[in-house]
């Protein structure tokens, strides 16, 4: 179950201008990855309580409760229009989940199959948002500089997203021809949204990659 989950959660991160963010979810709802990440550390967190908990982990969680009880006295539970407890909480269940990778141990096949999964989801995206001019599917913000940017928030955030999904991919799979295959992709995808710095980012991922395998 929890391959499954961790699977769904990489497939759909290049889904991250998700209509679901403007409902009470905030941002949190601006990647349908939070569905399955959220299952993923409920069923951590059950079973976290039926283990031994570090005197570490007990140490940081109280100190983390002394200062957030601190500010909240201090500055109470309203600033402005923020309501700092409901700001605190998000924010919280937002780090949480930006975390999660590493406390799990990731199964190469599934991280593997993921990875490809999100690729092709962002290649898709590019070619039916941004080649088909259909700007708004699956996106609740407008796209302000019309660069291409797939199913992601904007340009930027596409080749951020295509660099660390390629690089995943391109770490766990065998096969050199389809690894030259998603490379070339990657790097006409790149070159397609105009961002010079994602193809340069992409060259030191691949002299980074090539190093730790010679």
């Amino acid at each position: 179950m929890s391959k499954a989950l961790v699977l769904a959660a990489i497939a759909l991160t290049p889904f991250s201008d998700f209509p679901l963010q403007e409902t009470a979810l905030g941002f949190l709802g601006a990647s349908p990855s939070f569905i399955p990440l959220g299952l993923l550390l409920s069923g951590m967190l059950v079973g976290a309580i039926f283990k031994t908990i570090r005197l570490a982990v007990v140490i940081a969680i109280l100190w983390v409760a002394l200062v957030s009880i601190y500010g909240l006295l201090y500055f109470g539970f309203q600033y402005g229009n923020e309501n700092l407890l409901d700001k605190g909480l998000r924010l919280i269940v937002l780090l949480t989940f930006f975390l999660s990778p590493f406390m799990l141990n990731l199964n190469k096949k599934v991280v593997q199959i993921g990875s490809t999964m999100a690729l092709l989801a962002l290649f898709i995206g590019l070619i039916w948002v941004d080649v088909l001019g259909n700007s708004m599917f699956l996106h609740s913000t407008p796209n302000e500089n019309m660069r291409p940017r797939s199913f992601t928030l904007e340009s930027s955030h596409f080749a951020m997203t295509l660099i660390a999904l390629l690089t995943l991919s391109l770490s766990t799979l065998d096969n050199r021809y389809l690894k030259l295959l998603l490379f070339m992709l990657g790097l006409g995808a790149l070159l397609y949204s105009g961002s010079k710095g994602g193809v340069a980012i992409l060259v030191v991922s691949l002299a980074i990659l090539i190093g730790f395998h010679v």
